[in-house]
């Protein structure tokens, strides 16, 4: 099985976004890489277990932008997802520095970066990136994409036509979300936010916001749902809070 190691956020304040990651919630810089073309810097964090890139934004929006998984053959598995309905791919990417060998574009044209050496992650952080959310017309459909294209299994869904999915890798909780809802915030499909599991809610709630994070206005319903709460980053990415955690097996 495929397994979730990968995530990034585009910005142009990449200092100030990874200082805000590593004092909130103790990620570790692994290593900077400065591209080629405009010179601009991406700086590389890990919780341990997961690679959390903070990348130039250039013309992007300032987001959660794109995950990564780490597969046995990355040529195989782009043949495989466009088999099961990936709109592109694989594209190569330069081999300066970056670690994915080649990304793809899902059904809904969410980019996936593969590696088959995987991303560099050391350390540990206080919390762990324990859930990936991504958004769409159709959950089921798109739930099924993933199972058949990554392995990963199913954890738990919402017992209503295109109602939310959750799946797993084991590690990750990845839920496939209706677009649509007052607490989605453009109501997009493509990956929406990424939580992180915590020690003590409260007090990293205190330190998300001293660090620069923004509050949220809408609470979330105890309908199922693994997280207690969520703020937004000092870009406006949306950061899910648990301290029970995802569930990650059947």
């Amino acid at each position: 099985m495929a397994r979730i190691r990968h995530l990034a956020i585009c910005t142009n304040r990449q200092e100030e976004l990874a200082a805000f990651y590593c004092d909130t919630f103790g990620l570790t810089e692994q290593f900077r890489h400065r591209s080629a073309e405009s010179g601009k810097i991406a700086i590389y964090l890990s919780d341990g277990a997961i690679n959390l890139a903070i990348i130039p934004a250039n013309a992007k929006a300032e987001r959660l932008d794109h995950f990564g998984f780490e597969v046995e053959d990355v040529d195989g598995i782009a043949g495989i997802a466009l088999a099961n309905g990936a709109k592109a791919g694989p594209k190569t990417v330069p081999q300066d520095g970056r670690q994915n060998e080649a990304f793809i574009a899902d059904p809904v044209g969410q980019r996936i970066d593969l590696s088959s050496a995987g991303w560099k992650v050391g350390g540990g952080g206080k919390a762990r990136i324990r859930h990936v959310a991504v958004a769409t017309d159709d959950p089921p459909a798109l739930a099924e994409f993933y199972v058949r294209t990554f392995g990963l299994h199913e954890v738990f869904r919402r017992d209503w036509e295109r109602g939310a999915v959750y799946l797993s890798d084991g590690h990750v909780n990845f839920a496939v979300l209706p677009n649509h809802g007052p607490e989605m915030k453009d109501n997009r499909s493509g990956i929406d936010h990424l939580g992180f599991q915590v020690d003590d809610l409260a007090a990293t709630v205190d330190a998300a916001y001293a660090n620069g994070a923004k509050p949220n206005d809408y609470e979330l319903p105890r309908d199922g749902r693994f997280a207690e709460t969520f703020v937004f980053d000092p870009v406006g990415q949306r950061v899910d809070l648990s301290q029970t955690g995802w569930k990650t097996q059947p």
